[in-house]
This record gives structure tokens, sequence and C-alpha cells, in this order.
């Protein structure tokens, strides 16, 4: 029994069939989950791919054709995981400065000092090119303060300042990278000639 679809759901499918799952598949992300169409092109390619004559063949990727739609999603899906909502935009703000102090070892002047002097080393970039929102700098920055302040993990920094744990790690990287630039400026080592000796 072959089933036709309009010329839009068959483009790049190479049998009926094939434009079946595609469009199934397109029929089940749209209602699970709220990406865009951008987002999902790499899972569609990965569909085509399959061969559509061992799909055909095996029945039971017929019957529980869900998992293998859902297990591809997954890999390209990011997780929504519970985290501390606007702990930097709400609760930072607050702070009075003897508790910001504790918590980052600096006070609130010294961490925009810091911010001011970090910002033009180009380190810290101020877009994104995956079209993502930009995690604010200023943001980055505490976020690298709480990191070295307190000794907490990676995972525990993601959830107080609600970033991803890979983006800790660009954040953590980076910023490091920006303050070692600036070391030369700040550090310098006892010399003979400055002591006169």
């Amino acid at each position: 029994m072959e089933r036709h679809f309009p010329e839009t759901f068959r483009r790049g499918c190479t049998s009926p069939f094939q434009a079946i799952h595609v469009h199934k598949f397109r029929a089940k992300i749209q209602k699970q989950s709220k990406i865009k169409m951008a987002d999902y092109v790499p899972l569609l390619l990965a569909l085509e791919l399959l061969d559509d004559c061992e799909l055909e063949t095996n029945e039971f990727l017929d019957e529980n054709d869900d998992i293998i739609y859902f297990s591809v999603v997954s890999c390209y899906m990011r997780r929504n995981l519970n985290r501390i909502h606007n702990y930097f935009e709400s609760t930072v703000p607050t702070y009075f400065p003897d508790e910001f102090k504790s918590h980052f070892r600096m006070t609130r002047e010294t961490c925009e000092l810091f911010a001011q002097e970090i910002m033009p080393t180009g380190r810290i970039p101020l877009g994104n090119p995956s079209g993502r929102p930009v995690i604010p700098p200023s943001k980055q920055i505490l976020a690298f303060l709480w990191s070295m302040a307190n000794q907490e993990p990676t995972r525990a920094v993601a959830d107080r300042f609600d970033i991803t744990l890979s983006s800790v790690n660009r954040v953590l990287q980076r910023v490091s990278q920006a303050a070692f630039d600036l070391s030369g400026q700040y550090i310098q080592w006892p010399n003979g000639e400055l002591y006169g000796l």
C-alpha cells in the first residue's frame, strides 16, 4: 500500500516509505518540543540517510519507530535541567558589601574594575555565532570568581548561574586566559635591580 504525500514532504526522499517516516518525525518533533526548523535539519538528514530497503524489511522498526526518532532527537536536544533561576539577576545585586566580599573574595568595586580590565582583552565574546542568547560578560566574570573563590565543581557553578556545563567550562577558560593576559601588568617578581642588590 503506497501512501501519497504532497511534494513538500517528499522532497529529498528516495521513496514514499521514507517520506512517511520524515513526515511522522516532523509531526512528532513539532508536538514534543519547541525547537525551530533549523534546529532539526541535521536530524532530518540523518533519517534520510537511512537505507529505506532496510527499513521496509525490518518489522521491528516499523512497530517501534518511536524509539529511533527519540534516540536521534535526544542526541541533539538540550536537556532542561532544574537550576537556580535569577541568582545573578536578582540575588547578587541585593548582597550587602560584606556578603558580596565573602562570596566572591573581593569587593563589588574591585570586581567592576576587574571586569573593566578584562573586557578589552577580547577573550570574552560579546555575541554568539550559534544564535543562542549570549551570556552577559558580567555574569561570566562572576561565575569565574565564584568558582575560584568557593572551589565548587563546575556542575554547582552551572546550577547557581543557570548556564550549561559546557558554557561554564568555556567561561572558566576564557576568563582565566584573560586574567593571564593581564598578569604581566600586575604581577611583578622581585629582582636585584629593584632593591639595589
